[in-house]
């Protein structure tokens, strides 16, 4: 069994005000030198600078009483956890087991959680999971928010499930709104996540594979993102050859996207150079508000094997747009209710199609601009 090095032996208050940094780090740093468990107990452990480790070559384990009863606070410009692990080969033994821990933040604070195995150029690693989140709250309130949520780059086997992360509102000012409720970064494979959150970011979910080598497997099941600029923006790495970033799977919940005043307009899901992708029984709602910005369900840019099916497309401009060299795209059984266009194969777009769906307030118009593509029931 694990050793338990509780914050409060070395020091650590928690009463909100009191700077509980030092003792926090000492006790993180004996915990991790022991292969020990980081215990944080009820209270609000308020924090002045990052709590870090770098060069880990060990499991890091910490554990509170619950995301609303151990809390770690934040105050301006601050990042709370911090840590980047080594790497053995092409595998990943060591990393972060994070539960039952919530993170508020006083002010404008920076980064909750960090995460970073740098940029390893191969992985065969799919024996255990490099980071694990469950029952994490990174939460905003009118006593403050975040710059980011959670930053993750290169970490394979992620595993996050019933986890929130909300950030700022901008009191309804949506084209204020910043930041990244959980970024991807490099080569992150394999990343599982269920019944995650992610409310009031300029974007939900954002993975950045430039610089990375491919990426396959990402897995999102019954998550939800709330008031958001765009909700899953990806943008795989154009410089590596096929399948870039591949195998990403999206089943049920619920994306709502922030359109009035959004600069560029509003995407549910911005897809660049992605690689065999099924998103299925999700609704994509945008907000009815007026905007002169173009508003899409699925924005899809030199993609591929893009499968969409049994989704709720409700208040878009565009239910399904491509541009670039994008193929084997196919939207089908799906329900569109008050979009102007419900899917748009641009020039470039071939072997795909359009079939089977229900329309609700809408004028049926598919559109076919490179002339080779089949809509309708095929």
């Amino acid at each position: 069994m694990k050793r338990t090095f509780n914050i409060t032996t070395y020091g650590a208050v928690g009463n909100g005000t009191h700077d509980d940094s030092a003792a926090i780090q000492s006790a993180l740093e004996a915990a991790v030198a022991a292969n020990g468990c980081l215990y944080i107990p009820a209270g609000n452990f308020r924090v002045t600078r990052p709590l870090g480790l770098a060069d880990l070559r060990s499991q890091v384990a910490i554990r509170g009483d619950g995301p609303n009863i151990s809390v770690l606070v934040a105050h301006d410009g601050t990042d709370v956890l911090r840590l980047s692990f080594e790497q053995l080969g092409a595998m990943q033994p060591w990393g972060l087991s994070l539960m039952d821990i919530g993170f508020r933040a006083v002010g404008r604070a920076g980064t909750a959680i960090t995460i970073s195995y740098g940029n390893p150029e191969v992985t065969n690693d799919h024996y255990r999971p490099s980071t694990v989140l469950r029952n994490v709250v990174v939460a905003s309130d009118h006593l403050g928010s975040w710059s980011n949520g959670i930053n993750i780059t290169a970490a394979w086997n992620i595993t996050m499930s019933d986890v929130n992360v909300s950030g700022d509102s901008a009191g309804g000012n949506w084209n204020a709104m910043s930041g990244a409720g959980i970024q991807l970064n490099r080569m992150c494979v394999n990343a599982h996540f269920s019944n995650v959150r992610c409310n009031f970011w300029a974007t939900g979910v954002y993975y950045n594979a430039a610089g990375g080598g491919n990426t396959e497997g990402l897995f999102f099941n019954n998550c939800s993102i709330i008031g958001v600029q765009r909700g899953v923006w990806i943008t795989g790495n154009s410089a590596q050859p096929a399948p870039r970033v591949s195998t990403l799977t999206w089943t049920g919940g619920l994306i709502e996207c922030r359109v009035g005043g959004v600069q560029g307009g509003s995407a549910a899901f911005h897809l660049m150079h992605v690689w065999t992708a099924l998103i299925t029984g999700a609704q994509m709602i945008a907000e009815t508000l007026p905007t002169t910005h173009t508003t899409y369900a699925v924005f899809a840019d030199n993609c591929a094997g893009l499968v969409l099916t049994g989704c709720d497309f409700n208040a878009w401009h565009f239910g399904l747009y491509t541009v670039g060299a994008c193929r084997a795209i196919n939207s089908h059984g799906n329900t569109y209710t008050n979009c102007e266009t419900q899917n748009c194969f641009n020039r470039g777009t071939v072997g795909s199609r359009s079939f089977g769906h229900v329309l609700f307030n809408n004028t049926p118009r598919d559109q076919d601009d490179g002339g080779t593509n089949k809509l309708g029931f095929v």
